[in-house]
């Protein structure tokens, strides 16, 4: 049943499939920003936690920020 909308929007008018991966891109790059902004790697994490729920660009963002933050090298660039 979920499958029907976006082929049903897709169908009618072919631009909405590129609206969906701009949209996304949109929603992901205040976090990016404000990412790569903060001083606490604390705050990246947490800011980086909304970005999973955007489907594609935002769930491949939050998981590399959160392999990069989790590193010890990085850890101590945040404590130098």
């Amino acid at each position: 049943m979920l499958t029907r909308g976006p082929d049903r929007l897709g169908r009618r008018d072919p631009r909405w499939w590129l609206r969906v991966p701009a949209l996304s891109v949109a929603l992901c790059l205040p976090f990016l920003c404000a990412i790569c902004l903060v001083a606490s790697p604390w705050l990246a994490l947490a800011l980086a936690v909304p970005n999973l729920f955007v489907l594609p660009f935002g769930t491949a963002l939050a998981i590399y920020a959160f392999w990069v933050l989790l590193h010890n090298e990085t850890r101590s660039l945040f404590e130098a």
